[in-house]
């Protein structure tokens, strides 16, 4: 597997996986979807959505994060992992929060794209 080609697939299953995570945990909260997914909020307790959540988000989750750590060097894991979990939660915060975009949003969405950037360049020229 090419090195750009795994740092992509890196990249990607960090923004799924954190994504899983967070839908989850608005799963778990009532909030991911509330018209939608009423009736089901209606019948199931917290202890049957944190069991759903477990099989259909946390463990498709871990095993994209192991993945990472598989496909490249394990700092630049971690790396990719923390500036996607920064983004995804930039993300959240604009979908959840009442102010919308801010420039505190804008800045951590910037500073991510910085980071994965420089990660994706310091490969190219360590290449």
């Amino acid at each position: 597997m090419s090195t750009s080609l795994a740092y992509t697939l890196a990249i990607l299953a960090g923004l799924v996986s954190q994504g899983l995570v967070y839908a989850g945990i608005a799963f778990v909260n009532q909030q991911l979807l509330p018209r939608l997914l009423a009736p089901a909020y209606a019948h199931l307790g917290e202890t049957a959505r944190v069991a759903i959540i477990m099989i259909l988000a946390a463990v498709p989750a871990n095993y994209l994060l192991s993945y990472i750590y598989r496909i490249i060097d394990g700092s630049q894991a971690l790396m990719v992992i923390l500036a996607t979990l920064v983004f995804v939660l930039a993300v959240k915060s604009m979908l959840i929060g009442d102010g919308g975009v801010s420039w505190r949003v804008m800045l951590a969405c910037s500073g991510t794209a910085a980071m994965l950037a420089w990660l994706v360049y310091e490969l190219h020229a360590a290449a």
